[in-house]
């Protein structure tokens, strides 16, 4: 047995009290004159033994009255477990899971109501003095300091869901900041539906404070969201047909029919489609639709599902180019080749130029440069292209026979692409095309690329490459003696394709086959500044950002296009190019604009991440794991008030009751005992 508040066993002290009165006031005689006492000296003999008796008793009857009252009011305690301690002062830390996968329905409302019911419960089970934290998903500045039982209720009160998601390792660290300055009897508890996605993801280390796991269970774990949406083709164009297509889940066990799906641009709706999709289950629908004017649009796709509702809606942006500046630089004369393809589509506006009339400042308005068989290239000129690759544009380099190896080299070096050495004159015939990479990926249909189905070109010389420790060269044609024919690397943010021969009818015949056609079409495609179609809230993805001046005193502003909330994000300098970084503080799904001096930079989208909508919370193997490495309790759902719960599991019996029924007991007994001494006294 334990006091919950020894200091009060002080109070025992006053058990002089009854003492002190028994002495002088019990043995007080009162004098009564009788006319003759002959008769009554055998019954005073007799009386005053039954008066010791009663007087003793009457003692006994008020020390342990005294007794009893102060023993209450220390709280004795019998401990379930007799290792265990009773501190006074309990430092208490919970955890309350508010993600979206909490608005699943339980068996009293949402998961989230019910875990706000248990945080309050858990409050009785803790003494009013005891000092508590009260931690969610959003981890608040205000959530790293303890509060009292009043103000920790308050705060339960006030939770909401939100999109944030954190693992029990990052709860822990986060608890385990705020308990270890602290002193007290740390206890924690974790209140969730412990998805395997998010919060069992990365469990806390062992060494943390003991606790208690209590899970809430969803009734049903049937779910349909919208999990990812991408266009079909590889650049939007104008009046052109545009497809989107949307992966939609099915997390149930039964076949959904007919939902419906709505696609809507700019506040119109585009599309409308109705799909069947089978028990646990992915489907893929396309919409079409068609853009008649360039710039940036906003757009979302729309499904209907109860009661998990944040992942029903996918916002997504997109720009349409008016047309897609080529430059290309020639020796001597012109290509007549390269402006006959990109002839072909009227997105593409190709310059061509002499080498002899480079306008070096006019690379910044371009989004590809073509070198066709240079013969020099000036320090400038490899300066310029560098800075033009990093900065996000693309180079085709197409090397000329009558230009020394070496000086080739000083432009491939700064790029970062591998470098030329002697001169094959052998004819050999392109024998591998690498369909993986998007240059490729969209040109042949599933099954019909095989060597022996394909006439592909015969180059009759070309330049044998060598690896640097700069370069980064993927093999896109492959000649069949294994050397390569066209290569792509990235320098920064952007594109280096060089081919090992030069383009022209004494070099071979690729100028004249059917595969040279989409080469240089889908390189000028994919030239095009394509920025995501969307960002994760809870992401921290730097943005690639144009139209920063530098010295512009306003600063750059993200604003969101429905409401008053706006923020100054974090910007940075990679490689050369200005990225934002939104450091969690896009917190709602929908549609930003990004702003500076009343300009708008660039139109973002914003979608809650989809870690949680498979709903997989742990089973009974995971909290197995979870206690075996940490050492928490696990109470499963009970009919019990968590509060008796938890101290059901600490204390076996609180004797506090007790020994106030016994004190008023012992008032009782002296009461009656006072009643018959008188009435004894009367009598005789």
């Amino acid at each position: 047995m334990q006091f919950l508040n020894p200091w009060f066993l002080i109070g025992l002290i006053a058990i002089a009290i009854p003492v002190a009165v028994h002495l002088f006031n019990f043995r007080r005689y009162k004098k009564v004159y009788f006319s003759n006492v002959q008769f009554l000296r055998e019954l005073k003999q007799e009386t005053r033994k039954q008066s010791n008796l009663i007087h003793r008793l009457i003692l006994a009857c008020r020390i342990l009255a005294f007794l009893f009252i102060v023993l209450a009011f220390a709280q004795p305690v019998f401990l379930a477990n007799r290792n265990a301690k009773v501190n006074r002062s309990n430092i208490v830390s919970v955890f309350v899971d508010n993600s979206f996968s909490m608005e699943s329905q339980g068996t009293r409302g949402t998961l989230l109501d019910e875990a706000k019911h248990k945080a309050a419960e858990l409050a009785a089970a803790y003494q009013q003095d005891d000092q508590f934290q009260l931690l969610t998903n959003d981890f608040e500045g205000r959530q790293q300091q303890l509060v009292s039982r009043d103000e920790y209720l308050t705060l339960v009160n006030e939770i909401e869901a939100s999109p944030s998601v954190r693992s029990l390792k990052e709860v822990s660290s986060r608890q385990n900041d705020l308990l270890q300055s602290s002193r007290g009897n740390a206890v924690v508890h974790y209140i969730s539906d412990f998805q395997r996605s998010t919060i069992l993801q990365a469990l806390p280390d062992s060494g943390i404070a003991k606790g208690y796991i209590i899970p809430v269970v969803s009734a049903s774990k049937n779910n349909l969201f919208i999990d990812s949406c991408w266009f079909s083709n590889p650049v939007l164009q104008i009046n052109q047909q545009a497809t989107l297509t949307i992966k939609i889940t099915n997390v149930s066990d039964k076949k959904l029919e007919k939902i419906p799906v709505k696609l809507m641009i700019d506040n119109a709706q585009r599309a409308v489609a109705s799909i069947d999709i089978d028990a646990g289950k992915s489907h893929e629908i396309s919409l079409s639709f068609t853009n008649n004017k360039p710039g940036n649009y906003s757009g979302y796709v729309e499904i209907n599902d109860f009661p998990v509702t944040y992942d029903d809606i996918y916002y997504f942006t997109y720009r349409i180019s008016p047309e897609i500046p080529v430059l290309c630089i020639y020796e001597d004369k012109q290509d007549d080749y390269i402006s006959s393809v990109y002839a072909v589509d009227s997105i593409i506006k190709l310059t061509n130029t002499s080498s002899r009339q480079i306008d070096l400042s006019s690379f910044i308005n371009h989004r590809l440069i073509i070198l066709d068989q240079l013969k020099n290239y000036s320090s400038g000129l490899i300066q310029e292209l560098t800075k033009f690759v990093e900065n996000g544009g693309s180079i085709i380099i197409i090397p000329s026979f009558e230009t020394p190896a070496n000086i080739i080299n000083q432009l491939l070096l700064p790029i970062g692409t591998d470098l030329v050495n002697t001169i094959n004159d052998s004819p050999v015939r392109i024998s591998k095309i690498n369909v993986n990479h998007p240059v490729y990926k969209e040109v042949f249909e599933s099954g019909s690329l095989k060597a022996e189905n394909l006439d592909l070109p015969s180059i009759n010389k070309h330049f044998n490459l060598v690896s640097s420790r700069a370069g980064n060269s993927e093999t896109l044609l492959e000649l069949a003696n294994g050397e390569p024919f066209l290569t792509y690397s990235s320098k920064g943010a952007g594109k280096v394709y060089f081919f090992s021969a030069a383009l022209d009818e004494e070099s071979g015949n690729f100028i004249r086959h059917a595969l040279f056609v989409p080469t240089m079409l889908n390189i000028a495609f994919r030239s095009e500044k394509i920025t995501p179609l969307m960002y994760y809230t809870d992401n921290n993805t730097p943005i690639p950002i144009t139209g920063i001046q530098a010295g512009n005193d306003k600063p750059v502003k993200i604003s969101a296009t429905e409401g008053d909330f706006d923020f100054i994000p974090e910007i940075r300098k990679i490689n050369g190019l200005d990225y934002i970084f939104t450091n969690g503080q896009v917190t709602a799904a929908g549609f930003y604009n990004v702003m500076t001096d009343d300009k708008k930079l660039e139109l973002l989208a914003f979608n809650y991440n989809r870690k949680e909508s498979l709903l997989e919370p742990g089973n009974t193997s995971d909290f197995d794991a979870l206690r075996e490495k940490t050492g928490l309790q696990l109470i499963n759902n009970s009919q019990k008030p968590i509060d008796k719960v938890i101290n059901g599991d600490k204390l076996q019996n609180h004797m506090w009751k007790w020994f106030v029924v016994a004190a008023l007991l012992s008032l009782l007994a002296e009461v009656l005992l006072l009643s018959f001494f008188k009435s004894r006294t009367t009598t005789v």
